[in-house]
């Protein structure tokens, strides 16, 4: 079998010639960046934890439209959640003031009684809709 060349400056040469100054001015990896690895963790936590919560709000929904699930299970989950949410939030080391505390609880004490005031009208709206129409 034949090698194919090439005439360059003069002389025959390979065709998968190189010459001495090929990768002279070639910098490895110049665009590295690196990465802290406690950063990336806590990064990454923060991700599973949106899955998470997507996930719990596709079963609770799922659980609920079986009639599996009932609201008073749906609250005590929903109670024992926060209060798990609250205790990583203490372990974890971030400082929890009463000042944030007291912030939280008034949040949720506006939603709670915002759904308790609502509620009935919500069943209202949905009692003269048809169960087969979209």
């Amino acid at each position: 079998m034949e090698k194919s060349c090439i005439w360059r400056y003069a002389t025959w040469v390979d065709d998968n010639h190189t010459d001495d100054s090929f990768l002279e001015d070639m910098v490895m990896n110049a665009s590295v960046v690196k990465r802290n690895m406690l950063k990336v963790m806590q990064d990454s936590v923060s991700i599973s934890q949106y899955w998470c919560i997507v996930a719990l709000v596709g079963l609770v929904w799922t659980y609920t439209l079986r009639s599996t699930l009932d609201e008073k299970s749906l609250l005590f989950l929903d109670v024992g959640l926060l209060g798990l949410g609250f205790t990583v939030i203490l372990l974890t080391g971030e400082m929890l003031s009463l000042k944030l505390l007291s912030h939280y609880l008034v949040n949720v004490s506006f939603f709670t009684t915002g759904l308790y005031i609502l509620a009935p009208i919500y069943q209202t709206l949905t009692r003269s809709i048809s169960s087969d129409s979209i």
